[in-house]
């Protein structure tokens, strides 16, 4: 830019701030107003409303036609003027909408950033425990690991261990016993577990000293070993959330429920809003109910193919719903392919297609690595934790009690897939009825932010479609006309345990502005919360 332009684009920037300004004192004005209309309707505070919001909305209009201005100063193209937009809407930088874009090689991974801060905050957090429940949480570390696998078998589903979304000991006591085990190495370190919960509680533990100035902080920080196993996860979500609003610069208090609908958290600045925090649990009955089928199915096929000795990976494509399917007869049919000829050679019957890879009994697994570590998997049965391609992994091999090793011995694995389209339809779940349940949250009169999470561990095609099928609703979604809801967040979070089991976080979050929402709001508050 020239001398001219650059004169031209500081006097934008002034009239920017000048309306900002403006825009956070109409914004206080009309909170209040909103509450008084809702609490004690009349056609004054009606009116009074109503013009709150045309001053509102013209407030708005004028600062995009100042941006747009900037915009041509900076003589952007509309490409570029489309990214930031975008960028502003997911919260990464480059956006990432497709389930391809947050692998590995595409975003660091963030391993050395969970050692660093939780070898730096862990004692803080364990400092606000009792003394008596540490040592009840120590004592069921050593009597019993928070997964068993009985003679072995994994199953892995959505990128997840059943067992390790429901242990038999409390959520928290997991949390706590699964962050010690990664920092002491302990064999005991559930590395499934661990993906997920490490991450967030070396970030709870370095965001402590934030939380400490937020008002009703301490008492939900409390409440995790106090309260109820199945609130853990979503507690840590709404702590995570105030301390990334406070590191924002935002005034945040948690508040207490006093009947009928209360939000997480009252947030003073730029005006006044409730904001309510709801994490959607990792698996569906759906989803759990498909997995328990699959694991009848191979463990009875586990037990044929050992007789007959049969190593290898049975690769399992249905095209109909499994709770439709005759176990019996799908064994019967897997074990034929034996005599198939070619291994790797396809079969197809009404139900699906399967195909059997023969592998040799003893596998040299080609380092030492942690039993049935992301590197043993990909090297001994082709499952990819970081992207895969499948719906579920069970196997099982005869030395799954060696901690480490570097020969899988026996291997029999079923990879599957279901491609019917009523399981893809009940897979590809989206956030949206959890969404409304954050919205429904909003009381009368007041302006809300939902944030809303969940877990993403599904294969590409289902993980993409549950994408659009939420960028769909939200064009079409509406709220009761008592409240506002001037935008959103969805976070979209990737736990995944990589190579030998160093856990790995990629957190991505998508937003969404109302038709009266201010395009800056967003900016106010955290796009991440987890990881950087």
């Amino acid at each position: 830019m020239n001398d001219k332009d650059i004169k031209a684009f500081r006097a934008l920037t002034s009239q920017a701030d000048i309306v900002k300004v403006e825009l956070n004192a109409i914004g206080q004005h009309l909170a209040g107003a909103r509450r008084k209309f809702f609490q004690n309707p009349s056609d004054e505070l009606k009116g009074e409303m109503t013009e709150l919001e045309k001053k509102g909305v013209a407030a708005s209009d004028r600062l995009n036609d100042i941006i747009k201005d900037m915009g041509a100063l900076l003589k952007l193209t509309a490409e570029e003027i489309e990214d930031i937009e975008t960028a502003r809407e997911t919260g990464d930088s480059p956006p990432r909408y497709s389930r391809d874009q947050l692998t590995v090689d595409q975003v660091a991974p963030t391993g050395g950033d969970v050692n660093t801060l939780l070898s730096q905050s862990f004692d803080k957090l364990l400092e606000l425990i009792p003394a008596s429940t540490l040592t009840t949480y120590r004592s069921l570390a050593m009597e019993s690991p928070c997964i068993k696998r009985e003679n072995g078998l994994l199953s892995i589903v959505k990128g997840v261990v059943p067992e390790s979304e429901s242990p038999q000991i409390h959520r928290f006591a997991q949390c706590v016993n699964e962050s010690h085990f990664w920092l002491t190495n302990n064999p005991n370190y559930d590395m499934f577990a661990g993906a997920s919960l490490v991450p967030q509680i070396a970030r709870l533990a370095e965001r402590l000293d934030v939380l400490s100035n937020v008002p009703g902080a301490m008492k939900r920080i409390r409440s995790l070993w106090r309260g109820t196993s199945r609130d853990v996860d979503s507690t840590i979500f709404e702590l995570l959330v105030a301390a990334g609003c406070a590191i924002k610069g935002r005034s945040v208090e948690f508040l207490e429920p006093r009947g009928g609908k209360t939000p997480d958290l009252r947030c003073h600045d730029p005006y006044p809003i409730v904001i309510e925090c709801k994490r959607k649990r990792v698996l569906t009955e759906y989803e759990l109910s498909e997995e328990r089928v699959m694991r009848s199915l191979f463990e009875k096929l586990d037990t044929y193919a050992r007789a007959a000795g049969m190593w290898g990976m049975f690769l399992l494509e249905l095209s109909i719903e499994s709770k439709l399917i005759s176990i019996d007869e799908i064994v019967s049919c897997l074990l034929q392919l034996r005599f198939a000829g070619k291994s790797g050679s396809r079969a197809t019957w009404p139900w699906g297609t399967a195909t059997y890879v023969e592998s040799a009994k003893l596998v040299n697994i080609g380092g030492n690595t942690r039993m049935y570590s992301p590197f043993m998997l990909n090297e001994v049965f082709g499952w990819n934790s970081d992207l895969a391609e499948w719906d579920g992994l069970i196997c099982r091999v005869r030395n799954f009690y060696e901690p480490v090793l570097d020969m899988a011995e026996e291997p029999v694995g079923l990879l599957w897939v279901n491609s019917s389209e009523q399981a893809i339809k009940k897979r590809s779940w989206g956030p949206m009825s959890t969404l409304n349940e954050a919205i429904e949250q909003v009381p009368p009169g007041e302006f809300g932010i939902p944030f809303v999470a969940y877990q993403e561990g599904a294969r590409s095609a289902i993980a993409d479609i549950r994408t659009l099928n939420l960028a769909d609703w939200l064009k079409e979604c509406c709220h009761p006309a008592n409240v506002r809801v001037p935008f959103g967040r969805i976070f979209r979070l990737y736990p995944r345990p990589l190579q030998h089991g160093a856990p790995d976080f990629i957190e991505s979050s998508i937003s969404f502005v109302a038709d009266y929402g201010d395009n800056i709001l967003p900016s106010l508050f955290p796009s991440n919360v987890i990881v950087h």
